[in-house]
């Protein structure tokens, strides 16, 4: 095997290994950001995959579908950002198990205080 038939396949290995982690976080998320990064990165595999072909078969008529795939990476990027809205701090968002224990507690305060105003007012109307 020669030098170039290494990096070639070096290349296609490393690509795919890229896109298989690409999935995972287009899968995972957590955020819209991470989908569509992660999205760009499967197209950036892509090209190089493609590449790796056009060059290991010589075949330069499949060089209209890398100018093409490299349109729409750099296109998709670009309308899906011009889409997503802005995250608000105090909108939903997927809680790390601290941040959950702490508004359990939060809400169990509340409920407790709520519970002893409430026997606060009905003892004081039954006097």
């Amino acid at each position: 095997m020669s030098t170039p038939d290494v990096l070639h396949a070096l290349a296609a290995i490393l690509a795919t290994a890229a896109a298989l982690l690409a999935l995972v976080r287009i899968g995972r998320g957590p955020t819209q950001l991470d989908r569509i990064i992660a999205n760009d990165v499967l197209t950036a595999s892509g090209i190089v995959l493609l590449a790796v072909m056009i060059v290991v078969w010589v075949r330069a008529d499949l060089a209209v579908a890398l100018i093409l795939l490299a349109l729409t990476g750099f296109l998709g990027p670009v309308v899906l950002a011009r889409f997503v809205r802005r995250d608000k701090p105090h909108e939903k968002k997927i809680l790390t198990q601290e941040e959950a224990r702490i508004q359990r507690e939060m809400r169990e305060e509340e409920a407790a205080k709520a519970e002893i105003d409430e026997l606060l007012r009905a003892e004081e109307e039954a006097q």
